[in-house]
């Protein structure tokens, strides 16, 4: 989970695609931009949602768990997209798998309930615009 933070995507992919052998495998976990709470993360000025992590969580330290500016580039689940721009660095193979949910709303029981049926449809209808997570699995040419 360091996609999020990167700033020109392209780079580290290819950045990736340099240092796989051919056939190699590449596996990123990464937040996906469209989900509400990283899309308020993403609007917020940096050290803004700083702050708001450290209230959050005032267990978070600076120096064991820093906050770093999310700029979600290239982090969505839409496959053409993204099969067109690691295909264009040479990616043979791209494998994207979103995920939905998470677990922010749970101090909120109302809001927590509507996003889990939220949530449930979003993955019954593979709505992937509405996806919180994704796998996104490369292999480099052989």
């Amino acid at each position: 989970m360091v996609f999020e933070h990167v700033e020109d995507a392209h780079k580290a992919w290819c950045n990736v695609h340099a240092m796989l052998a051919p056939g190699g495998v590449a596996l990123a976990f990464v937040p996906t931009l469209f989900a509400v709470p990283f899309v308020i993360n993403r609007l917020l000025p940096d050290n803004l949602g700083e702050r708001i992590a450290h209230l959050l969580d005032r267990t978070r330290t600076e120096e064991e768990q820093p906050v770093f500016p999310a700029r979600y580039n290239w982090c969505f689940t839409f496959d053409a997209p993204m099969r067109r721009r690691l295909g264009e660095i040479g990616f043979v193979e791209v494998l994207i798998v979103p995920f939905y949910g998470h677990r922010y709303y749970q101090r909120f029981p109302v809001i927590r309930d509507i996003h889990r049926g939220f949530t449930a449809s979003a993955r019954t209808l593979d709505l992937r615009l509405l996806s919180t997570y994704a796998y996104i699995v490369v292999r480099k040419k052989r």
